[in-house]
């Protein structure tokens, strides 16, 4: 049994003037150039207190433990002060220690000696950090360096093709979802023409019902403070919910009143991922008492529109152009506004075409929902199962050579 610490040491090297590109670090890609990620301008106006990352060195976002964001880098680069920089001493063999470090035994294990405000909590929380004083106690299995190469070239192996098994996946639901998106944009446009195909003769969607703006984070108050659910721009997807973690908040019965989720709402996403921006979906009461963040509109129809029919409109490419054209560009987000929302113009034909229009979209839509379901279920158990080999090997408890998994480690026993 040894600690990760012999595996590598910790480097916090800064060179002032260093002509070198500056690297960001995500769960998915690695240790990249930024230039690849955004073009969005720096943020600090010099770089001379950035840390230095040479090739084959592992970066390791040490205050988003359960994001993921590490790598091994490619290239000699400057990271913020928000990665460490280890390097694999000579016994080490690169590729396995970051296989190691993307395991679940190395994930449950930082997160059991996590610090700060929030540890332990939920996924968002990034107030808390590991440091390297910290991370090289964890106990690892660490066999002879050609024996860590074997087990990083089956992973290599087994991860490509459970990798390209995903790709294949996720094209299906991408294409799936384009159909999906163009059918719905046919029924909505067939609508409009038949209403004049005019913004004349579309509807405010502030003379359709009100519109409910929600809570705003950050605000404290005492203990005994009654808790509720509340609802996220992550709980709101394309044209479903995913309440698989809903949070809640402490706030006061008069607060929450204000905020509070009707059957036959409509979310809509105010801010975050562009595509996203301003989609609907109807809230039917899933959570009785739930409450919504101020990130997301709740529009409550009046008696002449149908909550279905205009979440499939908020789906439809002039919904899509429109907040899209009237969208607001931060670094990171995109967001809307009340007002934008609101003075979005649809096509509101009568109640009993409305009702068609409903029929007809679900009754088009409910084998390609199927099968996007189907395949997105599939990428999670194929992800699944990339963690698990993941962690049986760099555990000792799966043999390279064969594949052959072994019932229990001496880190399960220690």
């Amino acid at each position: 049994m040894k600690r990760f610490g012999t595996l590598v040491e910790r480097t916090d090297v800064k060179i002032p003037g260093l002509d070198l590109p500056l690297m960001s670090v995500s769960q998915t890609r690695g240790v990249v150039r930024r230039s690849e990620i955004t073009d969005a301008p720096q943020r600090a106006e010099t770089l001379d207190h950035y840390k230095v990352c040479r090739t084959g060195d592992i970066v390791f976002n040490k205050m988003s433990i359960r994001g993921g964001a590490m790598g091994l880098a490619k290239e000699d680069g400057l990271i913020t002060y928000h990665y460490e920089v280890m390097r694999p001493r000579p016994e080490a063999d690169p590729d396995y220690v970051v296989y190691l470090m993307k395991s679940d035994y190395f994930m449950q294990q930082m997160i059991l000696r996590e610090r700060g405000i929030g540890a332990g909590g939920a996924a968002s929380v990034r107030t808390t950090e590991v440091p390297f004083k910290i991370l090289r106690t964890i106990p690892v299995h660490a066999p002879e360096r050609h024996q860590q190469q074997a087990i990083s070239s089956f992973l290599d192996r087994e991860t490509e093709q459970m990798d390209a098994m995903i790709a294949a996946q996720e094209d299906l639901v991408e294409g799936l979802k384009n159909r999906r998106f163009q059918a719905i944009t046919e029924v909505i446009n067939e609508v409009a023409a038949g209403l004049g195909d005019s913004p004349a003769s579309h509807t405010p969607l502030k003379h359709a019902g009100r519109l409910q703006t929600g809570l705003t984070l950050g605000k404290s108050y005492p203990p005994d403070t009654p808790s509720y659910p509340y609802i996220r721009v992550a709980n709101v997807q394309l044209g479903r919910l995913n309440l698989d973690e809903v949070k809640e908040i402490q706030v006061p019965e008069s607060v929450a009143a204000q905020a509070r989720l009707n059957y036959g709402d409509v979310l809509m996403t105010e801010g975050g991922d562009r595509a996203a921006l301003g989609r609907g979906t109807v809230w039917r009461d899933e959570i009785p008492g739930a409450l919504h963040q101020n990130h997301i509109f709740a529009f409550r129809p009046f008696s002449q529109l149908r909550p279905e029919y205009l979440a499939f409109v908020l789906e439809s490419a002039p919904a899509r152009i429109y907040f899209e054209s009237t969208r607001r560009q931060t670094t990171n987000l995109s967001a809307t506004s009340s007002t934008i929302a609101l003075n979005f113009r649809f096509p509101m034909p009568s109640l009993a075409v409305q009702d068609r229009v409903i029929s007809k979209i679900e009754e088009t839509l409910d084998r390609m929902d199927r099968m996007i379901a189907a395949a997105q279920e599939s990428v999670n158990l194929i992800r699944e199962r990339r963690t698990a080999v993941i962690t049986a090997a760099v555990t000792g408890r799966l043999d390279p050579a064969t594949g052959i998994e072994h019932v229990t480690t001496a880190l399960e026993n220690a």
